[in-house]
């Protein structure tokens, strides 16, 4: 905390205190802290103790006066150089010419100097300064301390309970290491209540619902990679940042005996979700605000198929065939045309975010100004597929899966107005445009030949159109002036086929 050394003059000037000694420390000649004191050629005494703090507060002062905007300044009462940022008290002096490229830093010295200044408009044919052991003293002792609480609560079946706080002092650090000089505080509530503990048990249902609350700060002992202090900088802004969110979902838990409950009931099941943020850093400020609505439907449909009698094709394959697992299944095969899975899915996503970047880590008055960027997505996704298997060997595939955007887009630009004029509507619902679209088919044919030998032959295809709402311009059909507008789209159509065999 404190910085030591001893000085002594020679020469004419000393005694009569129109010289005297300064000690330096910083970056280069414009960038540094300063100290002015006597010396005196008679003795070392008195010893020059130099209290680190008050340079760092006046750094801070020249910090918020930069940051603030404020021009350079200072030097007519302190003196030093007229183009940069400098302040003084007593015999103490810090002075920046370039706070925004190396400024003078106690954590990362580049160089030590002294010098001799002199007040009077006298001259002197010689003088001399010396400087001796220059050391530091009076070591910073605070002790780092850490702490961290947990808690679970279970009740029971009907919910369980979450809590979690976690702090980590500026000053805390393990052995080897270097403390961070950012202290960190962390809390956060979680829990989830099934709520079909409140319902009848006949209802057959289950309905946990999931909610979750944190909150995180971060206080600046010191600003990273330098020697200011945090609570130096008025108007700094503290890093924190808050987030909420809670979910729940919606199924059936029991088999209806009632066919139409079994098929439109059971496999059906609801989700919701939302959350919510804020965070604010040094430099940048930021909020979301999301939500996701969603049904899914997946029916497995059981199904003893129709056996079939092919003992007479059999009998026509070759031996080798003929009489392996291969032949042995293919004798009296199972055939299903019904499909054994039908699944479909709908979800609405909605997600919007906010974020304003600021040149300072202090607020200014001028803050309001800045103009926030906006990011929104609104997005109606619907997905449908089923699978079949006619034959054990044999799997078939088919999803198609279609997003559309709700956003309104202005009218302003050419291709606004044209995805404005192609929405459409759905039960008397805006639906919007569609932005996107995917099929998918895929086959798999497995056949058993033997217990050491799997054959496989596997086809896949798929087809995705993508429809581009921003950043383009519209094109014409047919490449000509009296084609129609259409949205700017990509195609893309993708085939593979795999043989192969595995030999166990």
């Amino acid at each position: 905390q404190t910085l030591r050394l001893w000085v002594r003059g020679r020469g004419a000037g000393w005694e009569s205190h129109q010289l005297q000694a300064v000690f330096k420390v910083g970056s280069d000649d414009k960038d540094f802290y300063a100290y002015r004191t006597s010396a005196v050629t008679t003795s070392w005494l008195p010893e020059v103790v130099i209290d680190l703090a008050k340079w760092r507060l006046l750094r801070a002062q020249i910090e918020s006066r930069w940051l603030t905007g404020q021009p350079p300044g200072g030097s007519a009462t302190c003196g030093g150089d007229s183009t940069a940022y400098v302040a003084c008290d007593g015999p103490y002096l810090v002075q920046v010419g370039n706070p925004g490229i190396n400024p003078p830093n106690l954590a990362a010295v580049q160089e030590l100097s002294a010098s001799i200044y002199d007040s009077s408009s006298a001259t002197f044919s010689s003088a001399e300064l010396w400087v001796d052991d220059i050391r530091m003293s009076d070591p910073i002792a605070e002790i780092g301390t850490a702490e961290a609480l947990t808690a679970h609560l279970s009740a029971s079946d009907l919910a369980d309970v979450d809590l979690s706080y976690i702090r980590q002092d500026g000053n805390y650090k393990q052995i080897g290491q270097d403390p961070t000089y950012q202290t960190t505080t962390t809390a956060s509530a979680g829990s989830t209540v099934r709520l079909d503990r409140f319902l009848p048990a006949t209802l057959g249902v289950a309905a946990p619902v999931t909610f979750g609350v944190s909150r995180a700060t971060t206080t600046p002992d010191l600003l990273q990679g330098t020697d200011l202090r945090g609570s130096d900088l008025a108007g700094l802004r503290r890093p924190v940042s808050v987030s909420t969110s809670w979910a729940i979902s919606l199924r059936r838990t029991a088999v209806s005996k009632h066919w139409w409950l079994h098929t439109l009931v059971d496999p059906l099941s609801l989700s919701a979700q939302t959350s919510n943020g804020n965070a604010t850093g040094l430099l940048s400020n930021s909020s979301t605000s999301n939500y996701t609505v969603g049904a899914t439907y997946n029916l497995p449909i059981p199904s003893a198929g129709t056996v079939l009698d092919l003992t007479g094709i059999v009998g026509l394959l070759p031996g080798f065939l003929g009489h392996t697992e291969f032949g042995d299944g293919l004798r009296h095969p199972r055939l299903k045309l019904a499909p054994i899975n039908v699944r479909w899915s709908s979800g609405l996503t909605y997600n919007q975010a906010t974020y304003v970047s600021y040149l300072v880590p202090v607020v200014r008055s001028n803050d309001s100004l800045l103009s926030a960027s906006q990011n929104l997505a609104n997005i109606w996704r619907n997905s449908a597929g089923l699978t079949m298997q006619p034959f054990q060997a044999l799997t078939l595939n088919a999803d198609l899966a279609s997003s559309r955007d709700l956003r309104a887009y202005p009218d302003s630009t050419p291709l606004g107005r044209l995805g404005q004029a192609q929405r459409s509507e759905f039960l008397g619902f805006d639906a919007g445009v569609e932005r996107d679209r995917a099929l998918t088919t895929s086959m798999a044919f497995t056949p058993a030949v033997s217990r050491w030998l799997h054959p496989r032959i596997l086809r896949t295809s798929s087809f995705v159109l993508n429809r581009y709402l921003t950043g383009r311009d519209p094109v014409r059909a047919n490449e000509d002036t009296t084609g129609r507008f259409l949205l700017p789209q990509t195609l893309n159509n993708t085939q593979a086929w795999e043989v192969g065999a595995g030999i166990d």
